[in-house]
């Protein structure tokens, strides 16, 4: 989700991350669609936090002005717009999964016993035993941190392993099919 500084600096700057055109076109929409909503009389912060891009792009050709004043509405009460209850999803889901039951076709008896010759996976836990957060006063002392840990720190650094862990090409690992 991105943060409203991103949009107004997007306002200012078009594009000035360098994003691919269809990102670009869906952030134009969004903007587009945050300016309509602040005319009938939304707070354009609330708007960013309650009502993000990806929540809105059902919305970004809404023509039905009933549609966007109770978003408006919703959003001013600090709440995120609903639009069906919860009964109402389940029921669309529930038509959605039988439907696709319902093109599932019968498997023969030879392939059943396909399926139940298949291993069984099973997922190890590759995640850490502990998580630390970190605070640094100073630039020094984020250097001096990386050089005790032999890790190169960067201001986009977000996390890292100790003791370090190479990154994995992970695109050359593919499934191959016994012949």
């Amino acid at each position: 989700m991105r943060c409203s500084e991103f949009y107004e600096k997007w306002q200012r700057e078009p594009n000035w991350c360098e994003k691919c055109p269809s990102s670009v076109s869906q952030i134009t929409s969004y903007l587009k669609l945050v300016d309509r909503l602040e005319k009938l009389g939304a707070d354009r912060e609330k708007v960013f936090k309650y009502f993000p891009e990806l929540t809105a792009r059902p919305y970004f050709q809404e023509k039905d002005v009933k549609k966007l004043r109770r978003i408006v509405q919703s959003v001013n009460a600090d709440k995120k717009p609903v639009e069906e209850s919860e009964p109402d999803k389940l029921t669309k889901v529930n038509e959605q999964f039988t439907k696709v039951n319902s093109q599932e076709k019968e498997f023969s008896a030879e392939e059943e016993w396909k399926w139940a010759q298949m291993p069984e996976f099973i997922q190890e836990n590759k995640e850490g035993v502990q998580q630390i957060i970190v605070h640094f006063e100073t630039q020094e002392d984020v250097e001096k941190f990386a050089e005790l840990t032999n890790q190169k720190i960067t201001k986009k650094t977000k996390y890292i392993w100790f003791p370090k862990k190479e990154r994995q090409n992970l695109i050359d690992w593919v499934y191959v099919e016994d012949i």
